[in-house]
């Protein structure tokens, strides 16, 4: 959930000079009725008891409820002209990627989008766990940041 939290604090804040999120909802409420409608897949029911496990009995569900106040689409413009780059899993079955592409046509210049093989929506996919995967989003992101400093005169 912290890339809703990223685009809302850089919306905001414009001592932040750039914007990654890797799987980010765009809008709590409509992830959160898809969820709810997945209450019976297999998968959805494991996800939902891993997380409470590891979340002290607080379930996804219970999380987006708790933010679906926060809507990263009513803020991502603002973002500009800083850079933007949106990272999202082309199979995710918790925030379905039409997420990442509403957030993209949202957003104003910079912006990037990177859809990636994979669905899992946790941070042991090997797609997020390793900076040493040259199409790994840790590797996307460091490149992007990278990209940044030699086209810009923003400090970091």
């Amino acid at each position: 959930m912290g890339g809703a939290v990223a685009i809302v604090t850089a919306a905001n804040d414009h001592r932040i000079k750039a914007v990654a999120v890797w799987d980010t909802p765009g809008n709590y409420k409509r992830n959160l009725r898809a969820l709810r409608s997945l209450r019976g897949n297999i998968f959805m029911r494991i996800y939902i008891w891993l997380q409470r496990s590891r979340y002290r009995g607080k379930n996804i569900l219970d999380q987006m409820k708790n933010l679906s106040h926060l809507d990263p689409m009513d803020h991502v413009k603002e973002i500009s002209p800083r850079p933007l780059l949106i990272i999202h899993r082309k199979n995710d079955f918790i925030v379905p990627v039409d997420h990442a592409h509403e957030i993209y046509e949202q957003a104003e210049e910079p912006k990037k989008l990177v859809v990636s093989e994979g669905w899992m929506h946790y941070d042991k996919d090997p797609f997020f766990s390793s900076a040493e995967r040259e199409n790994g989003a840790i590797r996307i992101t460091l490149d992007w940041l990278k990209g940044i400093l030699k086209t810009s005169a923003a400090t970091f």
